[in-house]
């Protein structure tokens, strides 16, 4: 049995696309999607009409991340106020693109999912971890070692920090495969994994897969992203180019420089002019003509 585990597409259709052709190139006989399938791309229906085509083409198993968690909420009233021209300008394209039948779909989805694909290939998926969508698992971390020696399965799959890595600790193999659509591995390319269960073991290969990311920008501009979330699709746009992650020390300045005067309670209430103080202090490079 071949699965091939994709996580964190953020609506990079491009990237999703050469990720499932070199799967099947490699023989994928199943799919897991770890979550945070939309958000931050241009393409949220494209990308989910592709992972429900995927659901009746072979054996598919979809988990809910922390982004289909902010769609949701948002449904219910909750999380505050998206508005075009802020940093949560990004949030907002995404929900204006959904169908109620997707959110439906989130709400059916969970972040922490047994996998049995039969003959002993049992596995635990989450999106962050077995507790909270949105705490990261990495390696020699105490927190990880109490997961894993909880857990009753011989893999534990997680996502949700966009960093590629295996860790096997007493027994539990656990495997992050990276992000197919928003990768913070030092390099552009599309990332998942490939495991082969055999022997009553999981053999996991971490794949690395080029795309057309400059095509992705330009759909990025035609769509308006740019124009719904200025700073934020910089900084998405710089880690799409390098494989480093820009949004994050953005973010985190920006809030530092709200707090310090007196403004923003959250990432979603920073003004816009800390997001451009720390963009320019950071020198985060504009998405270009």
């Amino acid at each position: 049995m071949k699965l091939a585990v994709l996580s964190d597409i953020h609506a990079n259709y491009r990237a999703l696309e050469a990720v499932l052709r070199d799967a099947a190139a490699a023989g994928a006989e199943a799919y897991l999607a770890l979550g945070d399938h939309v958000t931050d791309g241009p393409y949220p229906r494209r990308t989910l009409e592709r992972l429900y085509a995927l659901e009746r083409e072979a054996p598919t198993f979809l988990l809910r991340g922390n982004r289909e968690e902010y769609m949701l909420d948002h449904r219910a009233g909750k999380g505050g106020s998206w508005l075009p021209g802020t940093e949560s300008g990004s949030l907002h394209y995404t929900y204006s693109q959904l169908l109620p039948a997707d959110l439906d779909r989130f709400a059916g989805w969970s972040s922490v999912l047994p996998v049995d694909l039969g003959n002993g290939a049992r596995l635990l998926a989450v999106h962050g971890s077995p507790e909270n969508s949105r705490e990261r698992l990495l390696p020699f971390d105490g927190a990880t070692h109490r997961y894993l020696e909880a857990c009753p399965y011989p893999a534990l799959l997680c996502g949700h920090s966009h960093q590629a890595f295996l860790y096997p600790y007493q027994g539990t193999l656990l495997a992050n495969p990276g992000s197919v659509g928003l990768s913070a591995m030092g390099s552009p390319e599309a990332r998942y994994a490939l495991m082969t269960y055999e022997a009553g073991y999981w053999q996991c290969s971490l794949r690395a897969v080029p795309y057309d990311v400059e095509a992705l920008v330009e759909d990025i501009r035609q769509c308006g992203l740019d124009q719904s979330a200025a700073v934020w699709t910089r900084c998405v746009v710089a880690t799409l180019r390098t494989g480093i992650n820009q949004i994050i020390p953005t973010g985190n300045l920006a809030y530092k420089l709200a707090q310090e005067r007196g403004t923003g309670g959250t990432w979603m209430d920073i003004p816009q002019a800390c997001w451009e103080e720390a963009a320019r202090r950071l020198q985060v490079p504009p998405i270009g003509p």
